[in-house]
C-alpha cells in the first residue's frame, strides 16, 4: 500500500467512529427535579428532555406547570408528597402532554383553574397516555383529552376528589375524553365530583374495572359514554347521590352509537341509589343489547331503561329537517333574486 492510500485509509478509520456517534440516537437520560437540583421545577425539565427520558420529581409543592412535547417520557414522583398546583400552562392545564406514549405516576395535581372553566390536572393532546397511582384534587377537570383516534388511555390506581364544576349551562367532570381508541380506568376512586357527569367518554372502547364512584354530587350520570363500539364495566362500586334526580338519569348512560353489534357488558358491579327518585343502572340509547351478569342493585333502581331515546331522536330529526327546509327555501329565493 503506497503512502497516499495509507493516509486515506487512516483518515477513514479516524472519522468512522465520529460518523457512527453522530448518527446514533442519544441514550435515554434521567433528570432529577427539586429545590436542591439544577432543575428546580418540572417546567425546567420539560425544556431539556428528549424522547425516552425519565423525569424524577422530588417531594414538595410546585407552583408550576409544564408542556411535555417529547415522546416515550416517564414523569414520576420520587417519593410521596409531590404536588403540582395552581399554575396552568396555555390556559389549559397543570401538565400538557403532546408526545406519544407518556407515563405519569405518583404525582398529585390540584387547583387547576382557567378562564374557560375547564382547567385540567392533565391535558392529553398527544397519543397514548398512562397515569398511575396519582391524585387529582379540586381541579375543574381531573384529566381532559382531545380527539386522538387510535390513542390508548390507561388510568390505574388513581384517586379523584372534588373535581368537576358547572358554570352556567356548561358542566365538566373528573375524566373527559374525546374520540380515542381505548379508555381504560382500573382500581381508581372518585368522590365529591361537582359536575353533571363524573366520567365522560367518546372512546371506541371504554373499560372500567375495580373502580369506585361514591358519595358524589353528579346531577345526571356517573358514567356518560357516547358513540362506543364496546363498553365493559366489571367489579365496580357505583353510588348515585342525592343530587341525581329524574327518570332520565342513570348510573351509566350509553348515548347513540353507530355500532349495532357493539359489546355492552356489565358484570359483578354493586350499584346503590341514594337519590330521591328512581334511576336505572344502565340508560341505553344504543341499538345494542346490554349484557348484565351478577350485578347487585340497592335502592330504587332498575337494571336497564331506554327512557327518552325516541323523543330525543325525534327532536333532533325534526330540527335537522327544519334546518334543511330553511336551506332549500333560501336557495330557491336567492336563485329567483327574491332575497
Amino acid at each position: 500500500m503506497n503512502v497516499w492510500c495509507r493516509a486515506v485509509f487512516g483518515g477513514l478509520m479516524f472519522l468512522s467512529p465520529m460518523v457512527v456517534a453522530a448518527q446514533s440516537p442519544s441514550l435515554p437520560q434521567t433528570w432529577d427535579v427539586g429545590p436542591d437540583q439544577p432543575l428546580h421545577v418540572p417546567s425546567d425539565a420539560s425544556r431539556v428532555v428528549h424522547d425516552g427520558d425519565t423525569v424524577r420529581i422530588a417531594p414538595g409543592e410546585y407552583f408550576d406547570c409544564a408542556v411535555w412535547s417529547a415522546s416515550r417520557l416517564t414523569i414520576e414522583g420520587s417519593g410521596p408528597g409531590v404536588v403540582i398546583t395552581d399554575k396552568t400552562c396555555q390556559g389549559k392545564a397543570l401538565f400538557i402532554t403532546r408526545g406519544q406514549s407518556t407515563t405519569i405516576r405518583n404525582i398529585t395535581f390540584t387547583r387547576a383553574r382557567v378562564p374557560d372553566g375547564n382547567g385540567a390536572g392533565i391535558r392529553a393532546e398527544g397519543r397514548d397516555l398512562t397515569v398511575e397511582d396519582s391524585t387529582f384534587t379540586n381541579n375543574e377537570v381531573g384529566i381532559l383529552g382531545a380527539d386522538a383516534p387510535g390513542a390508548e388511555i390507561k388510568i390505574v390506581g388513581s384517586t379523584f376528589i372534588d373535581n368537576g364544576r358547572c358554570r352556567a349551562e356548561r358542566c365538566v367532570g373528573s375524566i373527559m375524553f374525546g374520540q380515542v381508541a381505548v379508555l381504560n380506568v382500573g382500581r381508581s376512586h372518585f368522590r365529591g365530583d361537582r359536575g353533571a357527569d363524573v366520567i365522560v367518554s367518546s372512546a371506541l372502547r371504554t373499560e372500567l374495572s375495580d373502580t369506585e364512584i361514591i358519595d358524589n354530587n353528579a346531577q345526571a350520570h356517573l358514567v356518560n359514554i357516547q358513540g362506543a363500539a364496546a363498553v365493559v364495566l366489571e367489579r365496580c362500586a357505583l353510588e348515585a347521590g342525592p343530587a341525581m334526580k329524574g327518570r332520565s338519569n342513570a348510573a351509566v348512560f350509553l348515548g347513540f352509537s353507530p355500532f349495532d353489534d357493539g359489546q355492552l357488558r356489565f358484570v359483578g358491579n354493586h350499584v346503590t341509589n341514594k337519590s330521591a327518585g328512581p334511576i336505572a343502572f344502565v340508560l341505553n340509547w344504543t341499538s345494542g343489547d346490554v349484557q348484565l351478569e351478577h350485578n347487585v342493585l340497592t335502592g330504587n333502581i332498575s337494571e336497564t331503561s331506554s327512557s327518552g331515546r325516541w323523543s330525543h331522536w325525534a327532536y333532533y330529526k325534526f330540527r335537522d329537517i327544519k334546518d334543511g327546509m330553511r336551506h332549500i327555501i333560501g336557495s330557491v329565493l336567492r336563485a329567483a333574486h327574491l332575497i
